[in-house]
């Protein structure tokens, strides 16, 4: 993951130098060291510029895919791509090899403050070393998707290529508990609120898809850390969202929560 200037002097010498220290390495893939920025998505960041990097190369390193960068056409002749082995990606790219995903970001400062990190997916590293821990990592990378299949479209339809390479993360990830929570200002409202719940999520997405990952992520994500949180609160884990909607459908009782203690 490049800074990418898009300037005629700092991509060169960007380039440069990670072809000389990374580009000549072997590969166990054989094939070339993939490069690209999020700046051709986003723009311009200034400060934020490498913590967008690093996002973007979580969420790569994650899911088992390189993303494209978008508008790519043709390489400064002044970047030696082939001879530093090095080549921008234009396409959505299953990673190219399987065990330990590894990347690398690289981010310019002003006046100088540079900064580069190397991170590992967080499934493939714990394993090596004998760990156990919850992530998101999809465990294998979808090596048999086709040139056909992997062109960067962005469209919503189900047949996109977005949508068949999660498609096949789905088949990857198991089930994966999550926590989500709910409160109202009183118990009433408190239980309308869960079968309205119970049953808006009976009718999302069908049982193990990519699609219903996403949705319980955001779901957990948006009722833990997103909406006020009221006196009386239920609570459940769920890994799908026919346990979540099961749960709900319960005639359960909230929990009054107490008084915030005071700090002399």
């Amino acid at each position: 993951e490049a800074h990418g200037t898009g300037t005629p002097l700092g991509d060169p010498l960007e380039m440069s130098a990670v072809g000389a220290t990374l580009g000549s390495k072997p590969r166990e893939s054989g094939g070339p060291l993939y490069v690209g920025s999020v700046k051709t998505n986003i723009g311009h960041l200034e400060g934020c510029a490498g913590l967008a990097g690093l996002m973007k190369t979580v969420l790569c390193l994650e899911n088992g895919v390189i993303v494209p960068s978008i508008n790519y056409e043709r390489p400064n002749p002044r970047l030696r791509m082939e001879e530093w082995g090095l080549k921008v990606a234009d396409k959505l790219i299953p990673w190219p090899t399987e065990g330990l995903r590894r990347a690398s970001i690289n981010s310019f400062g002003y006046g100088g403050s540079n900064a580069h990190c190397i991170l590992d997916d967080a499934y493939h590293y714990l394993m090596e070393r004998g760990l156990q821990g919850n992530t998101t990592s999809v465990k294998a990378s979808p090596l048999s998707l086709t040139d056909e299949e992997t062109d960067s479209g962005l469209g919503s339809a189900s047949s996109s290529p977005i949508q068949q390479s999660l498609d096949y993360f789905a088949s990857a990830i198991k089930d994966h508990p999550r926590l989500f929570l709910f409160s109202a200002h009183e118990n009433g409202v408190l239980q309308s609120m869960l079968k309205s719940y119970s049953q808006y999520t009976d009718g999302k997405s069908k049982k193990g898809s990519a699609s219903e990952e996403k949705f319980l992520a955001n779901l957990a994500f948006t009722l833990g850390s997103r909406k006020t949180t009221f006196p009386w609160r239920f609570s459940v884990v769920a890994s799908s969202r026919t346990e979540l909607s099961s749960a709900l459908a319960l005639k359960v009782k909230g929990s009054r929560a107490g008084k915030t203690p005071r700090i002399a």
